[in-house]
C-alpha cells in the first residue's frame, strides 16, 4: 500500500503501475485463500475444533472454514493499517516515500496513506465479505479514490 501511494511523488507517469501494484494485493489474497482452503480440504486431519463429530456435513465444514478466513482477513485488515501507520509515523520509514525529495509531495502522499490506514484500522470489521474479492475491490477504489485527493 505504501508502494501504491508513493507512485504519484516518485514520477508523474506511474498511474498504470500504481494500478498494477493494487491489483497483486487482490491476486495476493485470492491465491492465499485457495492455497489456504486447499492445504485444509486435503489434510485427512481436520484436528479437535473443526472434526466431523463437530461439522458433520461438507456445508457446515465450509461455513466454518469461511468464518476462519473471514476473521484473518479482518484481522489483516487492522494489522496493515498499523503496519502503514508505522512505517510513516515511526522511525522505520520506507524507502519508496523517503526517495521523494519534494516535502509538500511527500505530506501529501504520506497524509493519504495515512487516511487509508487508520480507515481500515477503524473499519475492517465491515470488509468481511470473503465469498467474494468484493471487499478488497473496495478498498483498492478507496484507496485510489484517497489518491486522487489534492
Amino acid at each position: 500500500l505504501l508502494n501504491y501511494f508513493a507512485q504519484k511523488g516518485l514520477d508523474s507517469n506511474r498511474d498504470e503501475y500504481a494500478d498494477w501494484v493494487l491489483d497483486q494485493a487482490i491476486i495476493l489474497y485470492n491465491e492465499f485463500k485457495s492455497n489456504f482452503i486447499n492445504l485444509w480440504n486435503t489434510n485427512s486431519s481436520r484436528g479437535e475444533i473443526y472434526s466431523s463429530k463437530v461439522f458433520p456435513s461438507i456445508e457446515s465444514f465450509q461455513l466454518a472454514q469461511d468464518h476462519y478466513l473471514n476473521q484473518i482477513w479482518i484481522d489483516t485488515l487492522g494489522f496493515i493499517g498499523a503496519k502503514v501507520i508505522r512505517r510513516i509515523v515511526g522511525i522505520a520509514h520506507v524507502a519508496d516515500i523517503e526517495k521523494i525529495s519534494d516535502v509538500t509531495i511527500k505530506a501529501s502522499i504520506e497524509k493519504k496513506a495515512l487516511k487509508f490506514a487508520s480507515y481500515i484500522v477503524v473499519q475492517s470489521q465491515y470488509y468481511n465479505d470473503i465469498h467474494t474479492i468484493d471487499s478488497i475491490e473496495k478498498l483498492a477504489q478507496y484507496a485510489k479514490e484517497i489518491n486522487k485527493e489534492v
